[in-house]
């Protein structure tokens, strides 16, 4: 799990903002998005600096409790758009499926298995792709 894998999938909420606005709706919506980025972006710049960082199993365990951080604080935020709802709620679910193979990846560097450690690197590798399709679709619904 490199450095490359945490810092794209931050860089696509940097680019959340207030959307041009027309109507009650889309205001309510734009304010929203806002909120949301503005919980979301501070934790994805921990997740960057700590993926820059060594890949030691603390690092691993520190990225995944960002990644279930983010999750906690999306869970309770309610969204008039049942659009932009289902993307929030899909993009918690793919943080959680990557912060579960970050520590599956911890505990297999701890206990020497490399056979365990490259499976759960390959498995983060193919969650951050999910996971930045689930942002792709959380910034769909933003705007």
């Amino acid at each position: 799990m490199g450095p490359g894998v945490h810092r794209a999938i931050g860089l696509a909420f940097l680019l959340l903002a207030a959307p041009s606005v027309g109507g009650c709706a889309r205001v309510e919506r734009a304010r929203q998005c806002q909120e949301l980025a503005e919980k979301v972006n501070p934790r994805l710049e921990e997740v960057g600096r700590l993926a820059a960082g060594s890949q030691v199993p603390a690092a691993l365990r520190a990225i995944a409790g960002e990644y279930d951080a983010i999750a906690d604080e999306l869970g309770p935020l309610e969204f008039q758009s049942r659009a932009l709802a289902r993307a929030v709620k899909d993009y918690g679910l793919k943080l959680r499926e990557i912060a579960a193979e970050a520590r599956r990846a911890a505990t297999a560097r701890e206990n020497e298995d490399r056979s365990q450690h490259s499976a759960a690197r390959r498995e983060v590798r193919q969650r951050a792709g999910q996971l930045e399709a689930a942002q792709r679709r959380l910034l769909a619904a933003c705007q």
